[in-house]
């Protein structure tokens, strides 16, 4: 069996493992083209050669998707890995050229972070005339985990510490939850401070029990006893303020994200009723990409941003 495959690993031509991972990750024939300069004929006729290779469809057409076989679920991490090290064997020694690189960086950007950090990286990229790109991830639906230790994903930003085998991580900076509402909220528009009783009183919009489980604060309401009537629930945090905006309903969001949009949406912000500590956030990386150049680039942009952390 070795012979095989070391004839077949001969005859194979390793652009056919570029396309492979494009197509995979994006899901899309014309997709995976974009992304490598490349005809939608082209990528077609690279496909049609590897699955003669290989002797498996690797794709099959879903509506306007391809969806991988078993066989290219198998596949996929070992060709990324070994794509990614062939790249880091090969590139030239010294420090990486954001100007000259077209690099595209995947990034998993929870809701909290995106007017933090994201925002922020993207103006840091336009004012210097920088070359890279990113793929922007959110964190509900995902398994940042899996993804970093796979190399999938390039750097998360996540709520906890992580103590993983195969990830890098470094603590950015601290944040607190805050309470926000319309300035002329009937009930909390006249108030100064929130007590336990007067947030039992508010309608609220939140996020699924689900998601709110993975902050400190939905324990601690929890051990409190305070008693909340949720009237919505949205999958995404960005809905809160415009929700809150509009209506009587409060909600609850972290203190950076609340002040940067408490002047457009006319916010009124206050602590939460139950004391806590205040909330960490991570950036969290593979470890295998520690000493990449490019890689080693982007960690150091995004710390800037964040001058003052310990």
């Amino acid at each position: 069996m070795r012979g095989v495959y070391a004839v077949n690993l001969r005859q194979l031509d390793l652009n056919l493992l570029l396309v492979f991972d494009a197509i995979y990750e994006s899901g899309s024939n014309t997709k995976a083209g974009e992304k490598l300069g490349l005809t939608q004929s082209a990528v077609s006729n690279a496909l049609r050669r590897l699955r003669d290779h290989l002797g498996d469809p690797l794709f099959e057409r879903q509506g306007g998707d391809f969806v991988a076989t078993p066989e290219a679920k198998r596949l996929a991490p070992v060709v990324r890995e070994a794509l990614r090290s062939l790249e880091r064997t090969i590139a030239p020694a010294g420090d990486f050229d954001p100007v000259a690189s077209d690099r595209r960086f995947r990034l998993l950007v929870p809701d909290p972070l995106e007017l933090t950090i994201l925002s922020p990286l993207i103006q840091m990229v336009l004012d210097n005339g920088w070359g890279v790109n990113f793929d922007v991830l959110q964190l509900s639906g995902s398994k940042p985990m899996q993804s970093l230790a796979d190399g999938s994903l390039d750097i998360a930003f996540l709520p906890n510490p992580v103590f993983e085998d195969k990830i890098g991580s470094a603590f950015l900076f601290s944040d607190d939850i805050v309470i926000i509402a319309r300035r002329d909220h009937p009930v909390l528009g006249s108030l100064e401070t929130l007590s336990p009783a007067d947030f039992e009183n508010v309608n609220l919009v939140g996020l699924p029990e689900e998601m709110r489980r993975i902050t400190h604060l939905e324990n601690e309401m929890r051990a409190s006893q305070i008693r909340r009537r949720f009237v919505a629930t949205v999958q995404r945090l960005w809905s809160v303020p415009n929700i809150v905006a509009t209506t009587d309903l409060a909600g609850a969001t972290t203190r950076r994200m609340a002040e940067a949009l408490a002047k457009r949406y006319d916010l009124k912000l206050l602590d939460v009723p139950v004391p806590r500590p205040e909330h960490q956030w991570h950036m969290a990386w593979p470890e295998d990409q520690s000493d990449d150049p490019g890689h080693r680039w982007l960690r150091a942009q995004i710390s800037s941003l964040f001058p003052d952390r310990i």
